[in-house]
């Protein structure tokens, strides 16, 4: 928070356009930090306009909506009364309001641009991805602030930041909120969901509502996950922080965007869910191709050259990163995905693939055993270690 209030706080001695961008995992809580911003800053903003940036229709309806808070006399009425009547162009409205926030006598504004998910470029066959700079000002004034899982729209901002930071907030709310609970079971809950806010709001209204134990979720989340976070989808009450999201669909958007960019990108995270979520690398994959080349065909068959091309690995590890999913492990030249994450990429498919996958990582980690006269043999046995100790369990799935 300190960050951002340095960031995008209107300062005196300095009026130029501050852009902050808060990027990072669906459900990290990135649109909870930016209300929490916007609600304890707003006196300090002349206007503040929230903008629902999910899809460009959106977009422009908020923009609409917010004319009607824009002083009379400023822009036009058409415009200022468009969300009541809805009479006029909407693009018309919209070129109102844009042109209000460039005044050079306004300059103390903040404009929210909230969800902007949809990765857009010249060539999307994406529907609803738009580019957010067509509806930014224009002016060197004002602040801007973007919450989205698009890593690459920090270059649009002054200052930018991964929210991962902020789970060390919410770790605190949730011992705070099982004070009654036994310290040992909620220990493991939070190591389960490693911190992330929506996981940890979702665990949460389930015990509420549900009146189960700290224990009896436990094993609900270790042995039958799929059924539980169906369950959370199915009823009434969304949830209070979440409206109209949960685990199992916060992350399906950039997956599906990931599946129709590069089908071997997707299938690779549906592969890594069923090793280790801490170490995945490059080597792992080609080593386990050349020891056997009935390995490399089953390999190739699933992720194609990505097994076998250091620069096509890269990119794929970059796509994913693109859409926060996954991130670089320092020191070991390998990449992590969120525990979180990784257990619902395992659970996309159906169980025969499930089935596939998993009999697929046998392959992977047992023709990438080295030989004891390989040199780093103890270096990579251990980075391997893990990944064996996941097989088991993967084949016992529910």
């Amino acid at each position: 928070m300190a960050e951002l209030e340095r960031a995008i706080l209107p300062q005196r001695q300095n009026i130029r356009q501050k852009i902050f961008v808060l990027y990072g995992l669906g459900g990290i809580d990135k649109t909870q930090l930016a209300v929490e911003f916007t609600w304890r800053h707003r006196c300090r903003f002349s206007s503040v306009f929230w903008l629902d940036g999910s899809s460009e229709v959106s977009l422009k309806l908020s923009i609409a909506r917010c004319a009607s808070s824009i002083p009379a006399g400023q822009i036009s009425d058409m415009s200022r009364t468009y969300s009541m009547s809805s009479a006029g162009n909407i693009d018309e409205v919209v070129r109102e309001v844009i042109g209000w926030l460039a005044q050079p006598d306004n300059t103390e504004w903040l404009v929210v641009f909230d969800n902007v998910d949809r990765e857009y470029s010249s060539q999307t066959a994406e529907p609803l991805a738009y580019d957010v700079r067509e509806y930014f000002s224009g002016a060197d004034h004002g602040s801007v602030l973007i919450t989205t899982r698009l890593a690459q729209l920090e270059q649009l901002a002054v200052r930018s930041r991964s929210t991962r930071w902020i789970e060390l907030r919410r770790r605190k709310s949730w011992r705070a909120s099982l004070e009654k609970s036994l310290v040992v079971e909620s220990g493991c809950l939070l190591s389960l969901l490693d911190g992330l806010p929506l996981a940890i709001a979702q665990a949460g209204a389930y015990l509420q509502q549900s009146g189960v134990s700290l224990v009896t979720y436990l094993t609900f989340y270790e042995q039958h996950w799929e059924e539980l976070m169906q369950t959370r989808d199915q009823v009434d009450t969304p949830l209070q922080d979440y409206p109209n999201r949960s685990i199992w669909t916060t992350w399906t958007i950039s997956f599906n965007m990931i599946r129709e960019q590069d089908k071997e990108t997707s299938n690779l995270l549906l592969l890594w869910s069923f090793l280790d979520s801490k170490d995945l690398w490059f080597e792992m994959f080609t080593a386990a191709c050349s020891a056997s080349g009935e390995a490399a065909a089953e390999i190739s068959r699933w992720i194609e050259d990505l097994a076998n091309s250091r620069l096509k690995f890269t990119q794929s590890m970059e796509l994913l990163r693109s859409y926060s999913l996954v991130e670089s492990v320092e020191n070991e030249m390998g990449y992590a995905t969120h525990p979180v994450v990784h257990r619902w990429a395992r659970y996309c498919y159906s169980q025969d693939y499930r089935d596939k996958l998993a009999c697929l990582t046998l392959v992977v980690v047992g023709w990438a055993v080295p030989d004891n006269s390989t040199q780093d043999y103890s270096v990579l046995q251990r980075r391997l270690l893990p990944h064996a100790r996941h097989i088991p369990r993967t084949n016992n799935l529910p």
